[in-house]
């Protein structure tokens, strides 16, 4: 990705080179999602949500600590496989083509396993992901019901203006752009609003397929100087912020209490 804007300082140019590095990068990182508070319904939400979201082939592991403890293939917003560490031979009386008995099937198997105690974090990846024995597989709308859980509709009426509000006191430079990448508002020395419109500029357009549904998002990536980048979107809006790393839970936190979703 080249980045065109103007670096007219050295802080800007710094900042510059850092966020294109790391927007190079970025792909081939795993997303990781924790409950908020390690709550085990919230990060089993957040699992079904995961893969009603996901089009293209992923893995989706969860980990206590660094020890792994499952594995999921999903794909076109269902859940193809499960391996579970530790987990007894289940009995199966399910037939292949049954979508409502592997739904109940693959509940009573992740109610299992998050009714067990310790916090569990989400890494999501492409790595090779298992396969299941009796090519099981159902929507997770229907592994939702059959938990009890409603997954409610994968956008947000969230305002990112209000995002920036909730943070607007910890960024040292912060940009809001709207349909197609239009300027609305920006605040901050100009070395690093210069460094946020680089990235800005020289951020590669969303590819036709995408491995998940539009939904609102963000993200946090580490600069080398002790900062951090924020980046927020939320329909044709994006907000970008440049903060002190040690700030970036308190900028998630004001996400998720806009939008309710990390």
């Amino acid at each position: 990705m080249k980045v065109q804007a103007s670096r007219g300082t050295a802080e800007g140019n710094r900042l510059a080179h850092v966020i294109e590095r790391l927007a190079e990068e970025t792909p081939a990182l795993a997303r990781t999602r924790r409950a908020r508070a390690g709550d085990g319904d919230s990060l089993l939400a957040l699992l079904l949500r995961e893969i009603d979201e996901t089009v293209l082939p992923r893995r989706i592991r969860l980990l206590r600590g660094k020890t792994e403890v499952a594995q999921m293939a999903v794909s076109n917003r269902r859940l193809y496989a499960l391996t579970i560490a530790g987990e007894r031979p289940v009995t199966r009386s399910v037939e292949t083509g049954d979508p409502t008995s592997a739904a109940r099937l693959y509940a009573h198997r992740l109610q299992a396993l998050f009714a067990q105690p310790g916090a569990m974090r989400m890494v999501v990846d492409r790595g090779p992901a298992p396969t299941d024995p009796d090519g099981l597989s159902c929507a997770a709308r229907n592994l939702a019901a059959c938990i009890g859980l409603t997954l409610g509709p994968a956008t947000s009426s969230g305002d990112l203006r209000d995002v920036l509000r909730g943070i607007e006191t910890l960024t040292l430079a912060w940009m809001l752009t709207g349909a197609k990448g239009a300027e609305v508002h920006h605040w901050g020395p100009p070395a690093l609003v210069d460094g946020l419109r680089a990235f800005r500029e020289g951020d590669p357009k969303p590819q036709m397929a995408s491995i998940r549904a539009p939904r609102p998002s963000c993200l946090v990536l580490p600069l080398a100087d002790g900062r951090a980048l924020f980046r927020a979107i939320a329909g044709p809006d994006q907000a970008l912020a440049v903060l002190p790393r040690d700030a970036a839970p308190a900028a998630m936190d004001a996400w998720f209490k806009v939008f309710g979703t990390l």
